[in-house]
């Protein structure tokens, strides 16, 4: 009986319990932290980068003038000859005075785009030299035709 006696002596009277603390688990919010980080780190030079847009120009007495002197209004293409030669939309252009005569050109547009086209068996240093006159000139941006303009 004695077994009886402690058996219900020990469950009537109750132990102390140990003061619990609550812990905060900060793990997963460190993880989710450090991966917006990154996210924002990597994603910082996306969001400053400018890109450019060309919007029409508002019309004024200007572009009249412009029209005038390009009525048709063709582009304004820089052909290289086999040989080296250039020619601006079929006028040819001295060596010596090529980069004058195509910022006189491109002064008479209202922009400064030129098309930059050569012959199937042009040489390449030939190319690059019409691209360094075309660049002195002032002109921006180059565009290098892969297809036949028509220029009539």
């Amino acid at each position: 009986m004695g077994s009886s006696t402690t058996s219900g002596a020990l469950s009537g009277r109750r132990r102390p319990r140990a003061a619990t603390t609550p812990r905060l688990n900060v793990t997963p919010l460190v993880d989710v932290v450090l991966v917006l980080l990154i996210i924002f780190m990597v994603m910082a030079p996306v969001v400053n980068a400018h890109f450019a847009a060309r919007l029409p120009p508002k019309p004024d007495d200007t572009d009249k003038a412009l029209a005038q002197a390009n009525p048709n209004d063709k582009p304004l293409v820089l052909r290289v000859e086999p040989d080296g030669r250039l020619t601006a939309n079929k006028v040819e252009l001295a060596p010596g005075e090529a980069s004058d005569r195509l910022k006189r050109m491109l002064n008479a547009r209202p922009n400064t785009l030129l098309y930059i086209d050569s012959a199937d068996d042009a040489a390449y240093g030939h190319v690059l030299a019409g691209i360094e006159k075309a660049r002195v000139a002032g002109a921006h941006p180059l565009v290098l035709v892969t297809e036949e303009l028509p220029l009539d």
